[in-house]
């Protein structure tokens, strides 16, 4: 019994020493920042069926690319009908549940007018709602909404009346589905975090200039415009479309329009247009477009590390097969050398060869 204690003793203080548990960190939390993306689905009625339920699952891409993103924009969908937003009442029901991502009826020219208002909010805190907060009140195209004063009304009427024990089919209406129910209201404001970190430190009067000089920009591969930057307090206008390049120029066109259509009415606010700069950045073995989870995307990376090239790189599928253009060129520069230095080789060769049969010849002429 004592040589079993022994063993067992002998075991236990040769086995290893625990290891000390690793604390893991904490993910670091997401800052918000001014500045407004907004997916234009202005387009359902030029989609096949397959191209809307890929629509649908970029645009979920786009909510949880913007979720998790060390700096993320305010995500707003406008436009928002038809059959892709059947899709999302009757499959994808959990975006109701989304956080920090607006869904709007209005326009995109609308929607930008608005951004402003929340973008302008108190540095992150929650807003009330206003903009966006809606009561859905059925599903597809008859659906109405009412504002968020309206929804405060009838939280006040609820109190006042309550259902009684003969009105069941009342009180079961309390327990609809959340996408029948009013979305809680979204962050506002942002702050000069990551990228924009060098207006931090402005004067309260340079801040409200560069609050007035915020742009409304629409992304599109044809503008003869080239996106350098984004700037704070700006709203950047990506197209929710996706046809197989079978309506070419659709963006630029709908945005040179509602550029003309804002002039005409008087408003303050001027529609641009750019393309992101990826030609000056890759080469791309296949064509430029892009969908519109990867421009989200992209430019989700550019706010963390303010590098188009890396942004791209980061993102860009391996399939398109974009190669950053400095590597190509100082690839193609190290050939060149290669090159230009196998050919001195050879010359180099070739001189040694002639002095060899010259010194041949003159020993046999001594001969």
């Amino acid at each position: 019994m004592t040589a079993r204690k022994e063993r067992k003793r002998a075991a236990r203080d040769s086995a290893a020493p625990p290891q000390p548990e690793t604390v893991k960190a904490k993910p670091q939390r997401s800052v918000q920042l001014p500045i407004t993306f907004l997916l234009d689905c202005d387009f359902d009625d030029l989609m096949r069926d397959n191209e809307r339920i890929s629509l649908a699952s970029q645009i979920t891409r786009c909510y949880s690319d913007n979720k998790n993103s060390l700096f993320r924009a305010h995500l707003t969908v406008c436009s928002f009908g038809g059959q892709l937003r059947k899709r999302f009442d009757t499959i994808l029901t959990h975006y109701t549940g989304w956080r920090g991502v607006r869904f709007l009826d209005e326009d995109f020219i609308l929607a930008s007018e608005m951004a402003k208002g929340w973008m302008l909010g108190e540095g992150g805190r929650k807003g009330n709602g206003k903009e966006n907060e809606t009561k859905k009140t059925g599903i597809g195209a008859n659906e109405q909404t009412i504002g968020a004063e309206g929804i405060e009304e009838a939280k006040a009427a609820t109190k006042e009346t309550k259902p009684n024990s003969e009105d069941k089919a009342e009180s079961n209406r309390e327990t609809q589905p959340q996408s029948q129910q009013s979305r809680k209201p979204e962050t506002e404001g942002g702050q000069f975090k990551g990228v924009f970190s060098k207006y931090a430190d402005l004067a309260d009067s340079d801040k409200k200039k560069l609050q007035e000089e915020g742009e409304v920009v629409y992304l599109t591969s044809d503008s003869p415009h080239t996106l350098t930057e984004m700037k704070p307090y700006s709203t950047y206008i990506i197209g929710g479309l996706v046809d197989k390049n079978r309506e070419k120029g659709i963006c630029y066109k709908r945005a040179c329009e509602a550029a003309g259509k804002c002039k005409a009415e008087g408003r303050k606010m001027e529609v641009k247009t750019a393309k992101l700069p990826i030609g000056e950045y890759l080469e791309m073995s296949s064509r430029k477009v892009l969908a519109t989870n990867h421009v989200n995307e992209i430019m989700l990376k550019w706010l963390e590390c303010g590098d188009w090239g890396e942004a791209f790189m980061r993102v860009i599928p391996k399939r398109k097969g974009g190669k950053l253009r400095e590597e190509e060129e100082k690839a193609a520069q190290e050939e060149e050398d290669e090159d230009e230095a196998g050919v001195e080789e050879e010359g180099l060769n070739e001189d040694n060869d002639e002095v060899v049969e010259e010194a041949g010849e003159t020993g046999n002429h001594e001969e």
